[in-house]
């Protein structure tokens, strides 16, 4: 299929007429692969329409740059697309959703139980499907007919931010929500965050975007976080000695080998 690319448009028109324009069932295929041409920051149409990426390939996990991209799915994001919507012509389509508030569920939470909290919070402003790209996890879908203003105002001035918890051995998106301080930021986000992440044994066990000041309140208010953090800064401190002291003996040697063969 050749790559086609959607361009975004100048004007979008006032937020009133965007939420009256917003169709009960939406075409099929806005549900599609957007095909984009390269990592984009997720996009409102006057209509109604959705579409961006929700992470890049290859862009670090800020606050933990060791993660080097967001996760992949092995099922397809069927962990995600667990609701249903009629499109234009009766289609049915699995979809997932774009939440704006209550944030993420807590890091402690297993799958099920982060899935129930961005089902509690009723905070839904966008029916969508997500896959991958060359480029990285791309989501395409619509709004939900009767959000106001207000709500896509909010929208656009945000960014997606996803949940990734364990299932069957790997880590599977469970959620998206819209956040002020991105993780994996995309394009225009180009602010730094810090992204709460939970490690046992050097395994990731969920992946959330979070607020650096999440971290710092843990950090102070959590003396079981703040000893653990305490303790990964302490093994970075001495892994890093390590590989200066290697170095630095490298060279050294390489010094001497090299006043030998001048003697």
């Amino acid at each position: 299929m050749p790559t086609t690319t959607i361009e975004r448009p100048e004007h979008f028109g006032p937020l009133a007429l965007v939420a009256g324009a917003i169709p009960v069932n939406p075409p099929r295929e806005w549900f599609d692969n957007p095909e984009l041409s390269g990592p984009t920051p997720l996009t409102v149409t006057a209509d109604g329409r959705v579409f961006g990426h929700i992470a890049a390939w290859g862009t670090p996990h800020i606050g933990r740059p060791d993660v080097l991209s967001a996760p992949r799915s092995s099922s397809g994001y069927r962990y995600f697309h667990t609701g249903e919507l009629e499109c234009d012509g009766g289609s049915l389509v699995a979809v997932g959703q774009l939440t704006l508030a209550g944030g993420h569920a807590p890091m402690a939470a297993d799958a099920r139980a982060a899935a129930q909290h961005y089902d509690e919070t009723r905070s839904a402003v966008a029916d969508i499907r997500v896959g991958e790209d060359s480029y990285g996890i791309w989501a395409s879908g619509a709004l939900r007919p009767g959000t106001d203003g207000a709500s896509v105002r909010a929208l656009r001035a945000s960014a997606p931010s996803g949940d990734w918890r364990p299932i069957g051995g790997s880590l599977e998106l469970v959620g998206i929500c819209q956040v002020n301080v991105p993780g994996f930021p995309i394009a225009r986000a180009l602010a730094a965050s810090a992204e709460d992440t939970e490690y046992e044994e050097g395994t990731v066990l969920a992946l959330v975007a979070a607020g650096a000041s999440d971290i710092a309140m843990l950090r102070y208010t959590d003396p079981a976080v703040a000893e653990r953090l305490a303790a990964l800064e302490g093994q970075v401190a001495t892994l890093t000695a390590a590989a200066e002291a290697d170095a630095l003996s490298a060279r050294k040697a390489e010094l001497r080998a090299r006043v030998r063969g001048t003697v």
